[in-house]
């Protein structure tokens, strides 16, 4: 038994070092920000795990409301999925502006939370407009 727990410590010890080498120090954070705070995925609130620059920015250029902003409802289904997927929230924009907006569970539109694969849809997006 001895030997086991050994050889698992040694194992443990070669994948800190590696982890250290090739600068990925970064994945042990994600570990102890997720699974063990017994979650089993990233999730929306894991943020503070881990260190957070300040993007200095110009004025704040909010985006306009549309004429039409949230005169129409979405539908039951999608606000059903919306709530089933445990959503933050949810906007559609159109002409470039604030077509409709909502939020779920304790999310406001003054909610910090992680972006997630929503970055990727945005980044895509203006690409293509370029």
């Amino acid at each position: 038994m001895k030997k086991l727990w050994v050889g698992f410590g040694a194992l443990i010890t070669i994948i800190l070092v590696g982890l250290s080498v090739t600068g990925n120090m970064h994945i042990i954070k994600a570990v102890k920000a997720t699974y063990l705070q017994g979650e089993v995925t990233a999730n929306i609130i894991d943020g503070p795990g881990f260190n957070q620059t300040i993007i200095s920015v110009g004025e704040h250029q909010p985006l306009a409301r549309h004429a039409q902003y949230n005169v129409t409802p979405l539908s039951q289904p999608l606000k059903n999925y919306l709530v089933e997927q445990k959503s933050a929230a949810f906007m559609i924009l159109k002409e470039g502006k604030i077509w409709h907006e909502s939020y779920y569970g304790p999310y406001t539109n003054r909610s910090k939370t992680n972006s997630f694969s929503m970055a990727k849809t945005v980044i895509t997006l203006l690409v293509g407009a370029a």
